[in-house]
């Protein structure tokens, strides 16, 4: 049974999640936790956890949107492959990237399913992207299309497979994302 918990404080260590979810057996003490991490090696702000008994689950399930310091922390029933993924990504070393961020992306064809977005905000991060179309599927990667060395209000986001893509579209299509309304579009 796994949980995954967004919204971390950037510090938030093993111990306090441990402590967030106190009430719940966690499988293997702190190894049972694993903290997503950025392309420079830094807290990326999830992890997942996993948990002994279904009840664990849920007790932790129900702890969504509850405090952890001054931060709100959501947190979702996880699936067991996202775990799996996450610690294969641990065990590489470089901390568990999700290929966020503008550097070293080959750019010459696509890696995956990819979901264009439209009218996101100028200021929105790679992050932000992905924890918002995160509520339908976790993006492989996210690539904030740029004109004239700004961004241009779009990006694409790519996913595992064709399922995943077509449910963001499904899901998050003219949903708000801060006061903007974000359009979805999916081509074959």
């Amino acid at each position: 049974y796994c949980v995954r918990l967004r919204g971390l404080p950037w510090e938030a260590k093993k111990d306090d999640i441990s402590d967030f979810l106190s009430r719940c057996e966690i499988v293997g003490g702190q190894a049972g936790i694993i903290i997503n991490m950025d392309d420079r090696g830094r807290a990326a702000g999830d992890a997942y956890v996993e948990l002994e008994t279904r009840d664990d689950m849920d007790t932790a399930v129900s702890m969504h949107k509850r405090e952890m310091g001054t931060r709100y922390i959501e947190v979702f029933e996880a699936n067991r492959l996202d775990v799996e993924k996450a610690k294969d990504k641990q065990g590489r070393g470089g901390g568990g990237s999700m290929g966020f961020g503008r550097r070293d992306r080959d750019r010459a064809g696509p890696r995956g399913f990819t979901v264009q977005l439209r009218g996101l905000p100028y200021r929105v991060t790679e992050r932000e992207i992905a924890d918002w179309v995160g509520e339908a599927a976790d993006p492989v990667d996210v690539i904030i299309q740029m004109d004239r060395g700004r961004p241009s209000g779009r990006a694409e986001c790519v996913f595992s497979s064709d399922r995943e893509a077509r449910r963001v579209v499904q899901t998050m299509h003219r949903r708000d994302l801060g006061h903007r309304y974000i359009e979805c579009f999916y081509d074959e």
